[in-house]
């Protein structure tokens, strides 16, 4: 009697949204839980800064404001989205709260970008180096990453321009404030410059 053969877990593995980490980020993972370690990638509060008697206050004053705690619609919380829009208004911008999508955090509006606003195979610009776990989202979508280079005030505007037409890129994906991994706050005048560029270049 012959037994049925295991699955091949490897070709699912390879077959899947997501691609499989590399052993180095694995150990990078498993470091960022060591009790002597601290998690700068992930730009957390440390615990001793919380604001704890504030937020007890707050709760407690919203207690009574809970209707439920179920799922809300899919484009979240109606009174968030309706705060936003208002918000929003005082800077200039016109966005009506059916307009507005809560996501659970960055990673899932990439996500969400890649997968519903761009084609597969398309480029991305973004700075050399990135946040690796954008990385992730935007390989697992079947996206071409293109590095740009950084210089002490942010990426460097001059290449977008040089290799727009060469790579045919769709869209620019950039940390301007406290770049993960480096650090760098991109200066005014460069992310003016940025927008000047992405502009001319049609660049989203």
């Amino acid at each position: 009697m012959i037994s049925t053969p295991p699955p091949d877990w490897n070709s699912y593995v390879q077959s899947g949204i997501h691609q499989p980490n590399l052993p180095t980020i694995q150990e990078i993972n498993k470091a960022e839980f060591a009790p002597n370690v601290i998690r700068l990638g992930t730009g957390e509060l440390s615990p001793h800064l919380f604001p704890r008697e504030r937020m007890k206050q707050i709760f407690h004053r919203l207690a009574n404001l809970i209707d439920s705690l179920g799922y809300e619609e899919p484009k979240g919380l109606l009174f968030l989205r309706e705060q936003l829009s208002k918000y929003l208004k005082t800077i200039g911008i016109e966005a009506s709260s059916s307009t507005i999508l809560i996501v659970s955090g960055a990673l899932q509006a990439l996500q969400l970008i890649s997968i519903s606003l761009l084609q597969r195979g398309s480029t991305i610009f973004l700075e050399k180096p990135s946040y690796l776990y954008s990385l992730h989202v935007f390989q697992s979508a079947g996206m071409r990453l293109f590095g740009l280079p950084l210089d002490e005030n942010g990426v460097q505007t001059k290449m977008i321009t040089k290799q727009k037409k060469r790579q045919n890129a769709s869209l620019l994906y950039t940390i301007p404030s406290f770049h993960n991994p480096t650090g760098i706050l991109m200066s005014e005048e460069r992310r003016r410059e940025l927008i000047d560029v992405c502009e001319q270049e049609r660049l989203i």
